[in-house]
């Protein structure tokens, strides 16, 4: 017995400590198919979390509809998140409008022989709608739709007049026009 009365603490086996060969344990090495199928996992993650980013970046930023350079914005309204209605304003003529949406790969529709020969047609000086213009522009999971009416012969500070749509289309695809029901 010691003074302080109390009984001595056992001393621990040298098999029983802590920092003992006996007690350190090997860490445990990968077999070749836990490798892979970790590999596997974290390239599935890094596919699907890019996916998702692309997802987020369109629902956050949608894509803008062209606009020609030298327009004047006279409008704006904001129909619905994704849904825009400007109207526009330049000194170009309609015909130049038209070629700039054709290079936008937009699909338009105007009257024979009104921009055959790179001159546009406004009898009288009189206004007149030249025609339209559309396309669908894909991006992430969604469709964008624009769709621009051009008119010209104004007077003033412009020349030409053209009111250009937007519409993103959340479920990923815009309705056919064959869809529409003819009467």
């Amino acid at each position: 017995m010691n003074n302080t009365g109390t009984e001595p603490e056992a001393t621990p086996a040298p098999s029983e400590r802590e920092d003992s060969p006996a007690s350190v344990k090997a860490p445990r090495s990968l077999s070749p198919l836990m490798l892979v199928l970790l590999v596997f996992i974290l390239l599935l993650s890094a596919y699907i979390g890019i996916q998702l980013f692309g997802v987020l970046f369109g629902m956050i930023f949608p894509p803008d509809a062209p606009v020609p350079s030298d327009v004047v914005e006279l409008s704006h309204d904001n129909l619905a998140y994704g849904v825009d209605d400007w109207l526009y304003g330049t000194t170009q003529n309609g015909c130049e409008v038209v070629q700039f949406y054709i290079e936008q790969d937009g699909v338009c529709d105007v009257p024979p022989g009104v921009c055959g020969t790179g001159a546009f047609f406004s009898p009288n000086g009189a206004s007149q709608n030249l025609g339209s213009c559309y396309a669908d522009v894909e991006f992430s999971i969604f469709t964008m739709r624009w769709n621009v009416e051009i008119a010209t012969g104004y007077g003033g500070d412009s020349l030409t007049k053209f009111r250009l749509k937007r519409e993103i289309f959340w479920i990923g695809t815009p309705p056919s026009e064959s869809a529409v029901p003819t009467p």
